[in-house]
């Protein structure tokens, strides 16, 4: 009996991973993305209190977003000056950003190894910020991010890192002094020049950055805020502990799974020099008021590097194993990512139902 259940569940795995493994490019990314959307759900949401910062824009104005001037510019381009058009707006931002990874990755890798970089990004804690928090930096952060490491030319990684720095440029620091350090402890020599420039550059930004918000007597930075503002620490430190099991969660989702794996196959010293460098920004975020989304971006470049020798391995075995063996896997994978739940816990210090923002909008247009 035990025998028969096995073949019917490895049948059952053979036909997702040869369905999906048949399917184009492109029509993958569309099914996937769609299911994940679903999955996570969606809420908009904008980063200042009102559009003063786009009306009065290059002057900064005093927000906690004072030097995060991507979405200022483009919304002073598109006079995007009330939430409707602003909206309609980001979600054309995000479906054009995803649409550009998703060709970046079909131009820069095998088919199968783009598919399976879909299904990580979809999957991820990354595409539920995007998702949870649209309207938001996030959305240049992490494009710049991912792109920077997928492009292959110097010039078109400068451009990204712009762009990156044009959303959240404290996050971008935080997230490639990480990288640089975990460049450092894995002693990868073909990367440190990426890990260096990445770093310098970024700091470089955040310096004049903030050297044109106080010659202009604007805002202040991030940073700044959280420590004039002694309440929004309390505020953090309380939603952490309402909500910790779900937060930690929330960092990486199901892919708590492949991180554990991949610190336990490393030597134990530097699996605890990786493990302090994750630490950073798990005990930062005690304090921050913003729980999942800024964990996630902070972490980004890092936690990519502790992966990529987990799924150069995959790549390995899959190429190694006969094809209905590959798509039971495949589809074993496809089944567990699908029904691990996806979860943020956002600035309110709860988790966010999946799609209370839009039936709350729907509701709202109709009384």
């Amino acid at each position: 009996m035990k025998k028969i259940d096995l073949r019917l569940a490895s049948s059952f795995f053979e036909k997702i991973g040869r369905f999906a493994n048949n399917l184009g490019y492109w029509k993958f990314c569309l099914l996937f993305t769609a299911i994940f959307v679903i999955k996570s759900g969606f809420r908009g949401i904008q980063p200042w209190g009102d559009f003063t910062p786009v009306i009065n824009f290059p002057k900064p104005e005093i927000t906690f977003s004072s030097n995060s001037y991507g979405l200022i510019i483009i919304s002073k381009l598109f006079n995007a000056t009330n939430q409707q058009t602003y909206f309609i707006l980001n979600i054309v931002l995000l479906v054009v950003s995803i649409v550009v990874l998703y060709y970046l990755i079909y131009k820069s890798f095998p088919s199968f190894k783009a598919k399976l970089l879909v299904l990580f990004f979809v999957s991820s804690p990354i595409f539920i910020v995007l998702t949870g928090n649209i309207g938001r930096h996030d959305l240049l952060t992490i494009t710049g991010m991912l792109g920077f490491f997928i492009v292959k030319k110097q010039s078109s990684k400068c451009l990204f890192l712009i762009l990156g720095c044009l959303g959240s440029p404290e996050h971008i620091f935080v997230a490639f002094f990480l990288y640089y350090m975990g460049i450092k402890i894995y002693a990868y020599k073909e990367k440190e020049f990426d890990a260096k420039f990445s770093l310098l550059f970024t700091l470089l930004y955040n310096i004049l950055s903030n050297i044109w918000i106080s010659t202009q007597n604007g805002g202040n930075n991030r940073l700044e805020n959280i420590i004039l503002e002694p309440g929004f620490i309390k505020i953090g430190i309380r939603n952490f502990f309402n909500n910790v099991t779900l937060e930690w969660y929330s960092y990486f989702g199901f892919y708590w799974f492949s991180l554990i794996i991949a610190l336990v196959f490393l030597e134990f010293k530097l699996r605890v020099k990786i493990f302090c460098l994750l630490l950073i920004p798990l005990l930062f975020t005690i304090i921050m008021v913003d729980k999942t989304r800024d964990f996630v971006v902070a972490i980004i470049p890092l936690a990519l590097l502790v992966h990529k020798q987990i799924f150069d391995f995959l790549l390995v075995k899959f190429k190694n194993v006969k094809s209905d063996n590959a798509n039971i896997y495949l589809g074993l994978f496809i089944y567990l990512i699908m029904i691990f739940p996806s979860i943020e816990i956002t600035f309110e210090g709860r988790p966010r139902a999946p799609f209370e923002w839009a039936i709350t909008k729907l509701l709202e247009a109709f009384n």
